[in-house]
């Protein structure tokens, strides 16, 4: 395995945890609105994982087809912060995000060949944008919450 497909592997593995992590949010929280707009969330980093499963393979590697040891801790951090509030699963989703975004930046401080660049500029571009979502989402759960 080269160090590329192994980083892209790491990565792959980042975009299956999140998007674990997203499946048990949205099947957790309260409200059907926000569960939709976290299954929404949810197929990006699935396309994530699948575009990244792709480039492993056109460089002759061996994809990773499950989450590292983090998945179900992040499923099950979704999970129980479900049991406070809505708001507490998003913020527990953003903080996921945060250091998956971490490991996308770093790769790209690697040395990447520039069809990897690519995969991953987009993926973390989507990190970005579900980041932004997320806290969007934040501020919205609060609001609904004050207002019960």
């Amino acid at each position: 395995m080269t160090e590329t497909t192994r980083t892209l592997n790491e990565l792959l593995m980042r975009a299956h945890d999140l998007t674990r992590a997203y499946g048990a949010a949205a099947d957790h929280v309260r409200s059907p609105t926000l569960a939709a707009q976290l299954e929404g969330l949810r197929l990006e980093h699935q396309r994530v994982a699948s575009d990244l499963t792709a480039l492993v393979l056109r460089l002759g590697g061996q994809p990773k087809g499950h989450p590292d040891a983090r998945g179900p801790l992040l499923s099950g951090l979704a999970t129980v912060s479900s049991l406070w509030s809505d708001e507490a699963v998003v913020l527990a989703l953003l903080r996921a995000e945060e250091v998956a975004g971490r490991s996308f930046e770093q790769a790209l401080d690697g040395s990447l060949p520039d069809s990897a660049r690519e995969v991953v500029l987009a993926a973390l571009r989507v990190r970005r944008t579900n980041g932004a979502r997320l806290r969007e989402l934040r501020i919205e759960s609060a609001r609904e919450l004050e207002q019960r």
